[in-house]
Formats: structure tokens, sequence, C-alpha cells
């Protein structure tokens, strides 16, 4: 997660995370959700990511600066605990 949030540029986030796309729970996650440490934001945004609503919307929901969620999203779509429609 910290390697995603810390040397992935704006543009590669972008590239990797459109904001049309929307974020589900995986059905296979590589991990357990209890082994990634998730700050007090991101673990309120997690539920969001219920593939109702487009990465545009969970950025506008989260209240945090676009990179900030982006990192997050990619870094949890990375480690297969969500999954991209």
């Amino acid at each position: 997660m910290r390697g995603v949030k810390k040397l992935y540029k704006p543009d590669r986030l972008k590239r990797l995370m459109p904001r049309t796309v929307r974020p589900t729970p995986s059905q296979e996650p590589s991990f357990n959700l209890s082994d990634v440490e998730l700050q007090a934001w991101e673990a309120h945004l997690l539920p969001r990511c219920d593939g109702s609503r487009n990465v545009g919307d969970l950025v506008r929901l989260a209240a945090k600066p676009e990179n900030d969620v982006l990192g997050t999203l990619v870094a949890l779509t990375s480690l297969r605990v969500l999954d991209l429609r």
C-alpha cells in the first residue's frame, strides 16, 4: 500500500484508475482485509466501493486529495481487495 501511494505519479494513478470504472469487492482477495492497514478515511471509503459508484464519485465522497484516493484504490486493486468493472 505504502509503495503505491508514495511512488506512483498522478498520471500513472489516473491511467490505472479511470474515473468511470466502478470498484467492487473482490470475490477472491489475495489478502484478508484485516491484514491491510487502512487509515480511518480509507476504512470509511471501502464499504462505498460496492459497484454502485464510479471512481469520480468516490473521490468526491472521500473529501481527500484526488491522488490520495486514487492511490488507495490502486493499491487495494493491486492487493485484489477490490476488482474493477
